[in-house]
């Protein structure tokens, strides 16, 4: 029988966290079976948000910023269930039906893996049917722990890429759900414009040092593309 943990990262999400909750344990104990939000010592009241509003959720408290693989990949070994259902917490107008579209592919059988594409989705030109980085998708626990000590030293940014590379290798059919109204938060709001401006340029400085990991990235979207179904 397919049970479902939900996996939720945070970091300084006090505005967003609240929504995302209200619609996500709404499936709590039917479609999803655990709730777990890892906040990854936010600065703001992302923790008191939680505690006072949501008591029943499985909240994890990180006593330093260890970013978004270790976290994660720590609590898909700890989790309960033997499907994970991965989601940001920065989404705005997520609803009940996003979730249900999401989770149903997975609960009926139909497909490996479902992966979210949202309204401001930017997928990599030309490829427009599915986005590479999406942080939403639920996949089989099992293949995520074939690699969990490799998921635990990746780059905050490169755990939905190395996700990829488990799909392929096991050659998993993919199911994309289109969120054509739900967005991203846009970053710079929460991090503040030099900020994020700071996070994006070490991001693209690693890209470009390894030049070739562009192209794997083009070679890895278009065997996702023949993943889908």
């Amino acid at each position: 029988m397919i049970k479902i943990s939900c996996i939720i990262p945070a970091f300084n999400e006090e505005k967003n966290i609240e929504k995302i909750l209200s619609v996500v344990s709404y499936f709590l104990n039917s479609e999803i079976y655990e709730i777990i939000v890892i906040d990854d010592f936010s600065s703001d009241k992302t923790v008191e948000v939680i505690e006072k509003n949501y008591p029943f959720i499985k909240l994890i408290k990180n006593s330093r910023n260890l970013w978004k693989s270790a976290s994660v990949a720590k609590w898909i070994q700890n989790s309960n269930w033997n499907f994970i259902f991965l989601i940001d917490a920065d989404l705005i107008w997520l609803t009940k039906e996003n979730i249900k579209n999401i989770l149903r592919p997975i609960l009926w059988q139909q497909y490996d893996v479902t992966i979210s594409f949202l309204k401001n989705s930017i997928p990599l030109f030309p490829f427009k049917k599915i986005d590479y980085c999406s942080g939403q998708r639920v996949i089989s626990k099992a293949i995520l722990m074939q690699e969990i000590n490799k998921i635990k030293e990746l780059k905050s940014y490169w755990l939905e890429v190395f996700i990829n590379y488990l799909i392929i290798k096991n050659k998993l059919s993919i199911k994309v759900i289109k969120w054509k109204n739900v967005e991203n938060d846009f970053h710079h709001k929460k991090d503040g414009f030099i900020r994020w401006w700071w996070k994006n340029l070490k991001i693209w400085h690693n890209i470009l040092k390894h030049w070739n990991w562009i192209i794997w990235v083009y070679k890895m979207n278009i065997e996702l593309e023949k993943l889908l179904k």
